[in-house]
């Protein structure tokens, strides 16, 4: 069961520790950059599928704690990056062990680049996401365009387009295909407050892709993204970021028939650190 507990919170501390070695957030800057968060989640969505099947209210026994960490080298226009990303959450609380010790259900390893192209960005990545004991490969291919500043000082609408590839189903005995989402996030800042509005659309080319009937549109969702800076800690320590995002999701059932129901309402807090 995850609650913040001694052994969940050691769980994430080692985790995101391990990951300050390894990872972080990008920057225009030639060099080297990272970032660490951990979230409370009321919920874990991979491609509108509720992975927990909605065993729980907005926030319940199996919410799990997110740890990711990525690390960025960034030369000129282009950027290789280096991300972990962990699930911890309590295998009585979902009914089934951890293969991969405590509570950690999960560990992702991705690794890949981007190159900018004036306001176009292009991204490749490759991924083993590891649960269940066995492994999914995905590749990620996507296109962002920055349009900040372009219409209204300060504003931003980032449009992107991103193809998730599923090579290898792994231990989710779900089908290979890929999902293609289309995605915005209005972004601004209210004072010392980051604002984005994230929404998009996704459509699957196969219908097995989440252990559906149908091909086709999969989910959308809208939501609130909101971001508070810690100014109070000196900046020799790292750019210090409060969170929460608000996220409602909008699903076909056949589609994806997993989820206990069609449209539900996702929440999470977190800290970032930005090094």
């Amino acid at each position: 069961m995850v609650k913040f507990n001694g052994k969940s919170l050691a769980a994430a501390t080692i985790g995101a520790a391990m990951a300050l070695g390894v990872c972080g957030a990008a920057q225009a800057k030639d060099g080297i950059s990272g970032d660490v968060s951990v979230s409370y989640n009321s919920h874990f969505i991979s491609y509108g599928a509720d992975v927990f099947a909605g065993k729980h209210k907005i926030f319940g026994e199996t919410s799990p704690v997110f740890v990711n960490a990525d690390l960025y080298l960034t030369k000129g226009n282009l950027t290789l990056f280096g991300n972990i990303w962990a699930d911890i959450v309590g295998g009585d609380a979902i009914g089934n062990a951890n293969p991969l010790g405590g509570s950690i259900e999960e560990v992702d390893l991705n690794l890949g680049g981007s190159y900018a192209a004036g306001p176009v960005t292009f991204g490749a990545a490759y991924g083993r996401w590891n649960y269940g004991g066995d492994s999914e490969g995905i590749v990620d291919l996507s296109v962002a365009f920055n349009d900040a500043d372009m219409l209204v000082k300060g504003f931003a609408i980032n449009p992107k387009v991103l193809f998730h590839i599923r090579t290898d189903k792994g231990a989710g005995q779900l089908g290979t295909g890929t999902a293609i989402v289309l995605s915005a996030g209005p972004a601004f800042t209210a004072g010392p407050v980051a604002v984005s509005f994230p929404v998009g659309v996704a459509f699957f080319t196969s219908e097995n892709f989440q252990n559906g009937t149908k091909s086709g549109y999969g989910y959308s969702y809208a939501g609130l993204s909101l971001g508070y800076p810690l100014t109070f800690v000196p900046s020799d320590f790292g750019t210090w970021t409060l969170f929460t995002d608000w996220i409602g999701y909008f699903t076909d059932e056949n589609a994806i028939p997993g989820n206990q129901r069609k449209n539900f309402l996702t929440a999470d807090f977190g800290l970032k650190l930005a090094f």
